[in-house]
């Protein structure tokens, strides 16, 4: 998840951060920081199943796998990704009259630079042809999911989630301010909607790791998304 700040700031690794705080036990410690800019390079990865009826109606299935430096990343936003695939790896045999775009987002923690690059790049007709866009982000770990965005999509998911038996909440305790790739779409008129579980209490840390998931969470957002998905269907 995204919190952007208009404070300038730096981090160090813990190793260094160690360091300094046992210099400091000895008495006043002096420090220099070089803060130097280093342009990198992102790529959107993007796959498309044709919709059989109506081709140009779309939806975007997607997650960012990036995630911050000096965190093994497992719930953020591994598990995101986890379940982007899931839902990909489902929908191989089946048909659906809309077009499913399926969509792994690049450079999400350095500004949603992955998913603002996506919606900039198409025109006003493609944007209004995208009837739903899923995000998920942070699925991994906890007990149940929560979702945000779209109130349309938010109330259809608490009813397939009752039909499913899936652990899904109406709270949402996320800071405010915290965004994900959802967002641009969301800005854009696009109906959007984030999927997180309710532990994120160790992304952004060395300690979001494999053995803090929780893999029926995962399944559950399969789930629900393929639901969703035949829902629309049904709508188209």
């Amino acid at each position: 998840m995204e919190i952007p700040s208009s404070i300038p700031a730096v981090s160090i690794d813990r190793q260094t951060g160690l360091g300094l705080r046992e210099s400091m036990g000895a008495g006043t410690v002096d420090a220099t920081v070089s803060v130097v800019p280093v342009e990198s390079f992102s790529r959107n990865v993007v796959a498309t199943k044709p919709g059989a009826a109506n081709p140009d109606s779309v939806v975007v299935v997607g997650g960012h796998y990036d995630t911050r430096a000096d965190t093994p990343g497992a719930n953020e936003s591994t598990s995101g990704i986890a379940a982007v695939l899931s839902v990909a790896k489902h929908i191989t045999d089946k048909s659906y009259p809309f077009t499913v775009r399926v969509v792994l987002f690049g450079a999400q923690a350095g500004g949603l630079n992955g998913s603002n690059h996506y919606v900039e790049s198409m025109n006003e007709e493609e944007r209004s042809n995208i009837r739903a866009m899923f995000n998920f982000d942070v699925v991994g770990s906890g007990r149940v999911l929560r979702v945000n965005g779209d109130e349309n999509l938010r109330q259809t998911t608490f009813t397939l989630a009752a039909d499913l038996g899936a652990p899904i909440s109406s709270e949402w305790p996320l800071p405010e301010g915290a965004i994900s790739d959802h967002y641009p779409f969301a800005e854009a008129g696009i109906p959007s909607l984030i999927m997180i579980a309710d532990d994120i209490s160790r992304i952004h840390s060395p300690d979001d790791t494999l053995e803090y998931i929780n893999p029926y969470l995962i399944g559950w957002t399969t789930e629900i998304t393929l639901a969703h998905l035949d829902h629309l269907a049904v709508e188209e």
